[in-house]
């Protein structure tokens, strides 16, 4: 027992004279690490374990055409053109805006009026919005594009007065306001006589795009609609009083089927409105511009008959009714 004692000093002893002897550190083995290490440092070019490696195997970086791609396509599956009434009923709950939008016919004493014209009364805080129109959908879309404008200035002005947004506060809603750009530009491209496409929805965008690639060779897939070529019209020959008919009615008689699009109103009140109608045929737009939508309706197939049939209407400045 007393051997046993007195050998465990005199070992710990002999280990400090030891490393004072020779002024160095004490070193530890960590299972190679140091090892590791010290072959890093001086560049050995030696393979390194999997889990020291930088880059994993088969990962490629980037491009910059390739995050340009990928961020186009993620914006359009974000952005699809919408009217007012579709980014008013985003920004703020549907409930209150049904409760708030109160549209009622409006009567006009001072002149008679052709057509029907409708006012639209749309409250958000205590401040009343009035929108003007033909029908119920246009007054909500003239009173509900007022409130979009007065809410995204006042989110902007506050955004520029704090260079910090409080947590809060609801952010800029900078997806519905460059939906509603959309709309306004693709609207006011059309009023100049530029067919704009409908844009499909972002859903199903890239599976469409796909499906049409493929075409034949991939073959059909599901939900895919197949384009069967149409029949060649016949060929129809002018009527003999097509100067004296309706345009709209001599232009369904030539080229049935048209589809006559409403592309802009201007104007907050009936009596100063002015309706922007466009009518495609055979892939051109033509425009007409009237205080209501009937002549401009008219005028619109006025300019398309004049254009493709060469028509000379006889009562070009008067009202026209069909005659038989």
């Amino acid at each position: 027992m007393d051997s046993a004692v007195s050998d465990e000093p005199r070992d710990v002893a002999e280990d400090a004279a030891c490393v004072g002897q020779d002024n160095a550190p004490l070193q530890f083995d960590t299972n190679g690490m140091e090892g590791i290490e010290e072959k890093k440092l001086a560049g050995s070019k030696e393979e390194l374990p999997s889990w020291m490696k930088s880059k994993l195997p088969g990962v490629k970086k980037v491009t910059n055409k390739e995050r340009r791609r990928r961020q186009n396509q993620h914006l359009r599956r974000l952005l699809t053109p919408k009217n007012a009434v579709m980014v008013i009923n985003e920004m703020i709950p549907k409930e209150q805006i049904a409760n708030n939008f109160k549209v009622e016919p409006n009567p006009n004493k001072h002149f008679k009026q052709t057509t029907p014209t409708y006012c639209a009364d749309l409250t958000i805080d205590g401040t009343v919005y009035q929108g003007y129109g033909e029908n119920k959908l246009l007054a909500r879309s003239a009173a509900a594009e007022q409130a979009v404008r007065d809410i995204i200035i006042k989110k902007i002005k506050k955004c520029a007065e704090s260079s910090t947004e409080p947590a809060e506060e609801e952010p800029l809603p900078m997806i519905q306001l460059a939906s509603f750009a959309l709309h306004k530009l693709f609207s006011e491209w059309e009023g100049e006589g530029y067919k704009v496409p409908l844009l499909r929805p972002a859903a199903a965008s890239v599976s469409d795009s796909e499906s049409t690639q493929s075409g034949p060779v991939g073959g059909a897939t599901a939900g895919a609609v197949e384009h069967k070529p149409s029949k060649p019209a016949k060929i129809k020959t002018l009527p003999s009083n097509a100067s004296t008919m309706h345009p709209c009615m001599l232009l369904a008689y030539m080229k049935p089927a048209q589809e006559y699009r409403e592309l802009a109103v201007d104007g907050d009140k009936p009596q100063n409105m002015m309706f922007t109608i466009g009518l495609v045929v055979d892939g051109k737009t033509y425009v007409g511009k009237a205080p209501n939508k009937r002549e401009a309706r008219k005028a619109a197939a006025r300019v398309a008959c004049e254009t493709l049939f060469g028509v000379e209407f006889a009562d070009r400045h008067s009202e026209n009714t069909p005659r038989h």
